[in-house]
């Protein structure tokens, strides 16, 4: 009695390869993207935008205070006209 050849085995083998290959490679991928990729970049976006807010901040604080100098400066300036007035 002979053993009758296998066939196929050396294509299921490849298939198998193949696609665990990619499961393997695809899950990876997702596990580097969301496990360190994006809470990384999250930490990032909200560096800069802390930064940015307290830009503005310290841009308005100064705005604020020139428009304050300027105000008094103003009643100053009124206050000497009305007393040149007198």
């Amino acid at each position: 009695m002979p053993i009758a050849p296998i066939t196929g085995k050396l294509r299921k083998t490849l298939i198998t390869d193949i696609a665990i290959a990619f499961g393997l490679g695809i899950g990876g991928g997702y596990a580097y993207w969301y496990g360190i990729h994006v809470p990384v970049d999250q930490k990032r976006e909200n560096f800069y935008a802390k930064l940015a807010r307290e830009k503005q901040q310290k841009q308005c604080m100064i705005n604020n205070n020139v428009s304050m100098q300027e105000s008094i400066m103003s009643k100053n300036d009124t206050n000497t006209i009305s007393q040149k007035q007198q």
